[in-house]
């Protein structure tokens, strides 16, 4: 029991919360979104935060992802930091721009054998603004799990999303979505990522499918 711990971001910002869990559920619990495409596993790196008070040392499953560079500059994953006091961190502008969707499934079908084409709608006045490459996470139901999915839709259509899943034996995030029926509720945030084309770049740009 580590008692009500008090979470500061970018110096401005804070709320309490109930100590023990790991910062990237706590933030997610309260409404802030952080990358995270492993589901908390600690081995996309995507939810690396700097924590200037009460991170402590970072962990030996962190030193694999995170540089020598980083960790003396006291950045952590923010899923493998557990809540145990007061933090301090500092959390990327463009983060705090991410929303969470309450939306509904609006289509639904079988592509292959163990591949489903999802369509998500979003209800007006909502909409979602997104660049080719980016993903969402889906919140799981029962619990914080969320898992990432990216878009396989035209961005020009800014009250759906829709996801090609492929069925993971026993995958969490999967299972669920491939469960779904049409009207049933999904709720996602987003977007997320930096994976997408630079149309101002001047610098040659390799495609590789797989």
């Amino acid at each position: 029991n580590y008692g009500t711990c008090t979470i500061t971001i970018n110096g401005d910002k804070s709320f309490d919360a109930q100590g023990g869990k790991s910062l990237l559920k706590t933030l997610q619990e309260n409404r802030y979104f952080i990358p995270s495409a492993c589901g908390g596993k600690g081995t996309c790196g995507y939810c690396r935060l700097k924590v200037s008070d009460g991170g402590g040392q970072a962990l030996a499953t962190e030193s694999l992802i995170l540089s020598r560079t980083e960790v003396a500059a006291g950045f952590r994953l923010a899923c493998q930091l557990k809540v145990r006091n007061n933090l301090a961190i500092a959390v990327p502008p463009e983060y705090l721009e991410i929303k969470e969707y309450a939306a509904t499934v609006e289509r639904t079908e079988r592509l292959t054998s163990d591949i489903r084409r999802i369509v998500i709608r979003i209800p007006p006045p909502e909409t979602i603004s997104y660049k080719p490459g980016q993903y969402v996470q889906v919140k799981v139901p029962g619990g914080s799990e969320y898992r990432a999915y990216s878009m396989a839709s035209t961005p020009d259509r800014t009250d759906a999303i829709e996801l090609n899943v492929k069925l993971i034996p026993d995958g969490l995030g999967s299972t669920y979505l491939h469960g779904l029926a049409v009207g049933d509720p999904v709720s996602f945030s987003g977007p997320y990522g930096e994976f997408f084309l630079r149309q101002d770049s001047a610098r040659t740009i390799v495609c590789v499918a797989g």
